[in-house]
């Protein structure tokens, strides 16, 4: 699998510090500016990033914390829907404060990882043949500590599907094309890993042993689907109530 060595590449990059890559020249704490438009106002619900460097993981997840945070203080409180959602989001973000300290040791001194976050179909070049030509857009990219560096390829991402569908008697069904789809990349993600512990088996070892850091990220990130949301409240749940969690956010809808 191609794909996995190009991985493996970018795992053996390593850098000092933790964070996104950008120009020098960038403001990266530059306001938004809210003035009407003609067409389109920025309001407050858009925040100014801040991409690093983070001298701990610690101190990467925090500002993603406040962002969940800052979506949530926008829902309606009085309709039914946005005020569930509301309380899911604060039991996510409440379990995930508590489980940070113990899950993530200070790592200042931990070499990180250049990970690009984004590759997707969209952005995966292959020649005629199938070969894996090029990786293109580069800006979901950023040097991460090896317990998040070790992710599975977005276009590799989806549901859990073990059993392969049944052929029917349509087989343009999209119903079985993309159950069929659902299949092929659970067996693709698989062959992924373990092709990855055979070319680079830090990877692999980093992988297993990191499993639960990566879902804290996985939790944070979904926060604005009502439905992710829920499994991640469960899974933090777990950890706090220190019980082992039934499925890895990373199995459960995300990949």
């Amino acid at each position: 699998m191609q794909i996995a060595e190009f991985t493996a590449q970018l795992f053996r990059i390593e850098m000092s510090g933790i964070g996104s890559l950008y120009l020098d020249d960038e403001d990266t704490n530059k306001q938004a500016n809210t003035s009407p438009e003609p067409h389109f106002t920025i309001g407050e619900t858009v925040l100014p990033p801040f991409r690093g460097a983070f001298p701990t993981t610690q101190a990467y997840i925090t500002p993603r914390i406040a962002f969940a945070q800052h979506f949530a203080s926008k829902l309606d409180r009085n309709d039914e829907d946005d005020a569930e959602h509301y309380e899911d989001i604060q039991a996510v973000l409440s379990g995930v404060q508590k489980i940070l300290p113990s899950l993530f040791q200070e790592d200042e001194n931990v070499p990180t990882i250049l990970c690009n976050r984004d590759i997707s179909t969209s952005n995966v070049l292959v020649t005629p043949d199938g070969d894996l030509f090029s990786i293109v857009d580069w800006e979901c990219c950023a040097f991460l500590p090896p317990s998040l560096a070790t992710q599975i390829s977005h276009f590799l991402k989806g549901p859990q599907h073990d059993v392969l569908p049944a052929f029917p008697a349509d087989a343009s069904s999209d119903v079985y094309r993309e159950a069929l789809e659902r299949y092929e990349k659970t067996r693709l993600r698989e062959f992924f890993v373990e092709e990855m512990a055979r070319v680079e088996p830090r990877w692999g070892r980093v992988f297993e042993q990191t499993r639960k850091m990566r879902d804290v990220v996985v939790a944070i990130e979904h926060f604005e689907n009502d439905v992710l949301v829920k499994w991640a409240r469960e899974w933090v749940g777990a950890l706090v109530a220190r019980r082992e969690p039934k499925k890895s956010l990373g199995a459960v809808g995300t990949g």
